[in-house]
């Protein structure tokens, strides 16, 4: 995942990648936290599964995100 945020990032000069995903969505979670992008916070309502309307946790890496990595070796 982390691979895929950087590659638009760095070779197609995106600014910004995000990703959502419900919060009831447990084996998703830890692995965003894991590929070291930023947890933002949660969107409340915003989702739509077949169960219903969900919240959403907010993802994000960013240019400085991939710059900072570079510099420190991530």
């Amino acid at each position: 995942m982390r691979a895929v945020a950087w590659l638009r990032i760095v070779e197609f000069a995106f600014e910004r990648v995000e990703l959502h995903l419900a919060r009831g969505s447990a084996p998703s979670l830890p692995i965003s936290d894991r590929a070291g992008v930023v947890r933002e916070g949660t969107a409340q309502n915003t989702g739509f599964t077949d169960a219903g309307r969900v919240d959403l946790v907010v993802y994000s890496l960013i240019r400085a995100d991939v710059a900072g990595a570079h510099v420190s070796g991530k």
